[in-house]
């Protein structure tokens, strides 16, 4: 054969026990080599028949996929199949020559191993590869190279029974936990968690009154008209527009501009007073593969720490940071007030969605409660309250944040929460997030640098 080839004898355990031939890594062994030509003898052949009805699945598995490989090598005119194209070539090949026992004195024809060694001894530079030492040792008695895979070209061993057991037993808790919710409170690594209360620099008169011209091109005056039939009595008319209601709808409006001019003017107060009711960055999720049942989600404060349940409360507490409202131009027609024409339908509840199972006060709440009825799988949640810092800057306090459902234990986190004066501009996100949305809009319209900075 060329000098670059190499033909190797392959016994019974390196179709059982190596990886396929064309994963494991020839060069180790044969360094150099262009071409490693398998070839499989009849007593290997024969070994594996017997293995393929093996009460072992792993080498009942890989003696019958062996045995399709060399009955496909066996399908073509030179019994001989490529499993590999390069690097080297590798190729696997019946085969067909016999023994010449004559030769051989010490090998006894009827033992399978001594019938490789002397199959691999009728071709010259041939190499037996084993990983028992038996034939090892004969081939070399014969004058035969042998060699010994190495580790890395094995399979990984067997597992025993006790080791198969366990491996069941973990694949059965595994079932059994995928078949529970796995619910996880996370909040933020850092502790203390540091919340800031940004001041934010005066708007200025310019700022301010372009901002106002920005909300009122939103609300603009209506131009009304007194309306009443001539037919009628200007006093009973009930279907006219008056000019009273007129009158009292642009006192209104007046009233309204100038409220929305002293929102601007004091809106950097408004910032800073807001800034003391933020909801902690954590949240409460699922995720395992069902749906938590009747969840419930509690947060809890300590220190000086109170909880709001959502930024209306804080006003009533911090004052208004929302926009003021525009009054409504009245209508021409009768108003008449009966009542409620019908009693309010009856709202049913949402299974997925949250809902207070207590509901902090306005004021000294220092815990809060969600319930959710099906929290589904893969879903997060913030924490949907607002930790009030009271008390002198910096206010210091605790957060406890803990989650339960049906068949599932509760999981708490706590964090320290630290409220701490900052220097802020106008477009930083905690405190765009503060404004309504139609007033953020407004601070899109202006050109960034003709804002206040410190």
């Amino acid at each position: 054969m060329p000098d670059r080839d190499v033909a190797v004898f392959a016994d019974t355990n390196s179709f059982l026990q190596m990886k396929d031939f064309k994963q494991i890594g020839w060069l180790t062994v044969f360094p150099g080599v262009e071409t490693i030509t398998v070839f499989v003898c009849n007593a290997v052949i024969a070994e594996l028949d017997k293995h393929k009805v093996s009460t072992n699945k792993r080498r009942r598995d890989r003696a019958r996929k062996a045995l399709r490989l060399i009955e496909e090598a066996a399908a073509t005119t030179e019994m001989r199949l490529t499993v590999r194209e390069k690097a080297p070539k590798v190729d696997i090949v019946i085969w067909r020559g016999r023994p010449v026992w004559t030769d051989l004195p010490d090998l006894d024809s009827t033992n399978p191993d001594d019938y490789l060694v002397a199959a691999a001894a009728t071709l010259p530079g041939s190499v037996v590869l084993s990983h028992d030492t038996g034939p090892r040792i004969r081939a070399r008695i014969a004058g035969v190279q042998a060699e010994c895979p190495p580790e890395d070209w094995l399979l990984p061993a067997e597992q025993t029974d006790d080791q198969r057991k366990i491996g069941q037993l973990t694949r059965e808790l595994q079932e059994a936990q995928n078949a529970r919710p796995r619910l996880r409170v996370q909040l933020p690594q850092s502790d203390p968690m540091v919340l800031s209360v940004a001041s934010v620099p005066a708007l200025g008169t310019r700022i301010s009154n372009r901002l106002k011209e920005l909300i009122l091109e939103q609300f603009p005056k209506q131009h009304l008209v007194a309306q009443h039939n001539d037919r009628i009595s200007i006093f009973t008319d009930p279907y006219g527009l008056g000019q009273s209601q007129i009158d009292a709808y642009e006192d209104k409006y007046d009233s309204f501009v100038l409220a929305v001019e002293a929102y601007f003017v004091s809106l950097h107060e408004r910032v800073a007073r807001h800034c003391l009711a933020q909801m902690p960055p954590g949240i409460v999720a699922n995720t395992g593969n069902v749906s938590a049942k009747n969840l419930t989600l509690t947060i809890e404060a300590d220190g000086n720490i109170e909880l709001l349940a959502d930024r209306d409360d804080a006003e009533s507490v911090l004052g208004r940071i929302s926009l003021p409202k525009p009054p409504k131009p009245p209508r021409a027609g009768p108003t008449f007030d009966h009542g409620p024409l019908m009693s309010r339908p009856h709202l049913s509840r949402t299974p997925t969605s949250f809902y207070w199972l207590k509901r902090p006060a306005i004021v000294g709440a220092q815990s809060a409660g969600f319930e959710c009825a099906d929290f589904r799988p893969g879903r997060e949640e913030d924490l949907g309250v607002l930790a009030h810092a009271v008390g002198e800057l910096p206010s210091a306090g605790r957060i406890i944040v803990s989650a339960s459902a049906e068949h599932h234990e509760t999981v708490s986190e706590d964090r320290a929460i630290i409220f701490e004066s900052t220097f802020a501009l106008w477009l930083d996100p905690l405190v765009q997030g503060l404004l309504p949305e139609i007033v953020q809009d407004a601070f899109d319209g202006l050109p960034r640098e003709d804002l206040p900075v410190w």
